[in-house]
């Protein structure tokens, strides 16, 4: 899962990640992701400055099917 927010005022690394927990948390109740473990999920948070009418947060998840047969 890549998630990009676009915001007027940028945050540093902990405060990026710790603000879509509860968006990924999200998706795990929903059953869109196994679980936030870093076994099940690839989660990549980035930033871009943009103006502030133009904030917003895009979700990009991508899934990989495992074979079980190997």
């Amino acid at each position: 899962m890549t998630i990009t927010m676009y915001r007027s005022r940028l945050q540093d690394k902990d405060n990026r990640y710790g603000s879509v927990k509860s968006l990924v948390d999200t998706f795990t109740k929903l059953g869109w992701i196994k679980d936030d473990n870093t076994n099940d999920l690839s989660l990549t948070v980035k930033e871009e400055k943009s103006s502030r009418k133009d904030q917003r947060t895009e979700v990009v998840l991508t899934v990989e099917i495992l074979d079980e047969d190997v």
